[in-house]
């Protein structure tokens, strides 16, 4: 299934739920490729506030280290 969202700040929300979905059910695999998609998301989007993407890099950082 794909779904394209309009709304940056709800496209944030339904990442960050896959990736706890991810994460939780143990797709290891899945959850590194969508964190880096996330990545690149955080990096191209323009849309952002600077304090609000600092805080999803600092998540994404924190996710992939752990």
């Amino acid at each position: 299934m794909h779904v394209e969202f309009t709304d940056v700040l709800l496209n944030l929300s339904a990442r960050s739920l896959l990736i706890k979905i991810y994460f939780e059910t143990g797709q290891d695999e899945i959850l590194y490729w969508y964190l880096e998609a996330t990545r690149i998301f955080l990096l191209r989007n323009k849309l952002l506030d600077n304090r609000l993407n600092q805080q999803m890099k600092n998540s994404w950082n924190t996710a992939v280290s752990s």
